[in-house]
């Protein structure tokens, strides 16, 4: 009969590791050798693929075609994308504003694409609280629109809402903690339950909102002042 075939081993010996002593390696050490393997191979791939792609020549300004049309032969600008940066200055600028006493700078309005989108905004900004920032994204909902939409029980700790438009919204036990409501418009809003604590409404609309069992503490009420000054709360200081 045909000898059966050698099993796969894999031999740790004393000169290569050390002081530890010869013995077979184990099928978990064997299967972890074999993906460390794989990989450095899809690697190598790569970067061979890489080598083998011509190089790319700078992009040059050319000239006109004879006989074309102007708008044929225009190049439509580069559109840079937004940087991370661009939201803090904002954010600052309202601030000295807002102290200053001079009147807001206008800025274009930001509106979640659906309730799809702004569920997704929520739910990645769920991770980011639940995770330490971690994982997931803040939300910055700076001059969102969210006129009369539906955040009950939204947790939105520490969320950028400056200048959002939150009238008529539902935002009965929402977590509000930590927030930024720099000039934010909360008219007519459901607050019933709503925890404001360590938030900042400086500036900030809440004619007709209903502020039941509202939770203030070391809230930075509209008119600059501290909750804690009055008794917990914003009520008469808006």
């Amino acid at each position: 009969m045909p000898d059966s075939p050698a099993p796969h081993t894999f031999v740790l010996t004393k000169a290569e590791y050390g002081s530890t002593t010869e013995r077979m390696a184990t099928p978990e050490e064997l299967l972890a050798l074999q993906l460390l393997a794989e990989e450095e191979k899809a690697v190598s791939q790569v970067i061979e693929s890489a080598a083998d792609l011509p190089a790319s020549e700078p992009v040059t300004a050319h000239e006109p075609v004879k006989g074309a049309s102007a708008e044929s032969a225009s190049v439509e600008p580069a559109v840079s994308e937004p940087k991370a940066t661009d939201a803090k200055e904002d954010r600052l600028n309202d601030l000295s504003e807002l102290a200053s006493g001079a009147a807001p700078t206008p800025r274009p309005v930001v509106s979640p694409a659906g309730p799809l989108h702004l569920a997704a905004i929520l739910d990645q900004h769920r991770i980011w609280v639940e995770s330490g920032g971690e994982a997931g994204a803040k939300a910055d909902l700076c001059g969102a629109n969210l006129e009369n939409a539906d955040l009950t029980g939204a947790n939105l700790q520490g969320a950028f809402l400056q200048r959002a438009n939150l009238r008529g919204a539902d935002l009965s036990m929402a977590n509000l903690r930590h927030s930024s409501l720099v000039q934010a418009d909360l008219g007519n809003a459901n607050l019933l339950g709503t925890e404001f604590r360590g938030a900042n409404l400086m500036g900030a609309t809440l004619t007709g909102a209903n502020v039941t069992n509202v939770v203030w503490d070391n809230t930075t009420c509209p008119d600059g002042t501290n909750s804690n000054s009055h008794a917990n709360t914003c009520v008469g200081h808006f």
